[in-house]
């Protein structure tokens, strides 16, 4: 994403996706256990959504972290991670494991939401 160009650059000048890269790279610094990624490409567009997701992936595979995604986008859950929960006001509705995951499709996904 251009951060090794950007080292004396103030946070603020950098882009949307530059900065949930640098973000997701000190998160991760320490030794972490876990890593919460609360929408982590809300706000981005898909190339750089795309990037940062791949980024994490190999990071998570990396340094072996446990990591939770929270998200909406229905093709991250099923191409990122190892199982899905679905949850509602709190709850857990459904409960995927990874070798029912491998076999899930967005049309069932989306009937969650009905």
């Amino acid at each position: 994403m251009g951060l090794e160009n950007k080292l004396d650059t103030p946070m603020g000048q950098l882009s949307g996706g530059q900065r949930q890269a640098l973000t997701l790279l000190m998160s991760t610094m320490d030794n972490c256990k876990i890593l919460l990624m609360d929408e982590p490409t809300s706000a981005l567009d898909p190339r750089s959504s795309e990037l940062i997701m791949e980024l994490a992936k190999n990071i998570i595979q990396e340094k072996k972290i446990c990591a939770l995604l929270v998200t909406h986008r229905l093709k991250d859950c099923i191409q990122f991670g190892n199982r899905i929960l679905f949850m509602k006001e709190g709850k857990v509705e459904q409960d995927i494991s990874a070798v029912s995951k491998n076999e899930i499709s967005l049309e069932k996904l989306y009937v969650w939401f009905d």
